[in-house]
């Protein structure tokens, strides 16, 4: 499934973050070649999304890359911690406001099946 490229970096810099909180050691991170593995596999991501989210957060200077012998490794720094941050913040809020939306269709819902019974109720006595 395609992602947007924004939700792409956003969960490519979580599960980079989660990764360097476990192993923050430049030796015993993962490489980059098993991290994306991995991150296809759990997030269900396509080649296009991982490349798509790698650019932006490249091009945005929200990861760092050093290389190794055996592979290169990428975990993020403070702009990509602060762009995940404000990125969940915003989301969380969409969550709200849609639930809210949500919540009131369904009292309007339960309001007119209330109100339906009660109005057809009032036109059979005035008959």
């Amino acid at each position: 499934m395609d992602k947007s490229t924004e939700q792409s970096a956003a969960t490519i810099l979580t599960a980079l973050k989660e990764a360097w909180e476990r192993k923050s050691s430049l030796l015993t991170y993962c490489t980059e070649s098993a991290f994306f593995s991995q991150l296809k596999h759990e997030h269900t991501m396509n080649d296009a999304d991982i490349t798509r989210g790698i650019r932006f957060l490249v091009e945005r200077r929200m990861i760092k890359t050093v290389n190794r012998k055996d592979d290169r490794i990428r975990f993020p720094n403070l702009n990509g911690l602060d762009y995940l941050a404000a990125y969940l913040e915003i989301a969380a809020a969409k969550v709200v406001t849609d639930r809210r939306k949500h919540g009131w269709k369904q009292i309007g819902k339960f309001l007119s099946r209330i109100i339906a019974p009660i109005k057809s109720f009032q036109n059979a006595d005035c008959q």
